[in-house]
């Protein structure tokens, strides 16, 4: 598991959340992705953002979400189950 306490802000260009729940590896994969809204707390701002998306994987109440599409500093991010929302394809 990758562990990023420690890390600066600086680590990475983008931008940060402040609603991310960690790193780990999914328990399970979602093939084909399932479309969500997710809800993203911007670490620079403290602005909340519903986004459209798609859930990749989950593990136990957290979701993989593909972050792509955003100005995020990495590709994805696990988010509580609280914070994602099915949406119709």
């Amino acid at each position: 598991m990758f562990d990023t306490r420690g890390m600066d802000e600086g680590w990475s260009p983008g931008r940060g959340i402040l609603n991310g729940a960690g790193a780990r590896r999914p328990e399970h994969s979602l093939w084909p992705h399932v479309p969500i809204h997710a809800r993203v707390v911007w670490a620079d701002t403290g602005l909340e953002e519903w986004i459209e998306t798609t859930a990749m994987g989950w593990a136990g109440d957290l979701v993989y979400v593909d972050m792509r599409r955003t100005d995020y500093r990495v590709n994805a991010c696990w988010l509580h189950a609280d914070d994602v929302k099915r949406r119709d394809a």
